[in-house]
């Protein structure tokens, strides 16, 4: 049975946890507090995506440890992106706009929300989410065309 989360990292797991079962995975004593759409920084570290090296920042809700952002340099999106699409498939969505692409797939068997965001300036960053908090949200504007 696969587990829910990223690479032993598991959802709603608190920054302790996830530094234990994640060693690369340090505990951000530097920022602490620190906050994005009200989620907390908790741990930080350097991670290989697609065969790229990567920076990941472990974000935290009330229930714990909600979503990993791996940003890799620049000159790496175009392989990172590859390998997401030949690890993932088809998308379940994607919304291009003008200066941003975002690309979508549900990975039930890890409940993990995968969510590419390509930049028109080359940067990258791919967003594993815990599923349960998107799934219906990104089924029904997927229904509605969007």
């Amino acid at each position: 049975l696969a587990r829910a989360g990223w690479r032993g990292a598991e959802w709603d797991m608190n920054p302790a946890q996830v530094a234990a079962a994640l060693p690369e995975a340090l505990l951000d004593k530097g920022a602490k507090g620190e906050r994005l759409q009200g989620k907390t920084i908790g741990n930080v570290g350097r991670f290989t995506l697609g065969g790229q090296q990567a920076k990941g920042v472990f974000y935290y809700d009330k229930a714990g440890l909600q979503s990993v952002a791996l940003t890799p340099e620049k000159a790496a999106c175009p392989a990172v992106a590859r390998g997401v699409l030949a690890e993932f498939g088809e998308p379940m969505g994607i919304s291009d706009q003008v200066i941003l692409k975002v690309v979508i797939w549900h990975d039930a068997k890890a409940a993990n929300r995968v969510r590419l965001l390509l930049l028109g300036t080359g940067d990258c960053t791919v967003y594993y989410e815990r599923l349960s908090d998107y799934e219906e949200i990104d089924k029904r504007l997927k229904a509605e065309g969007r």
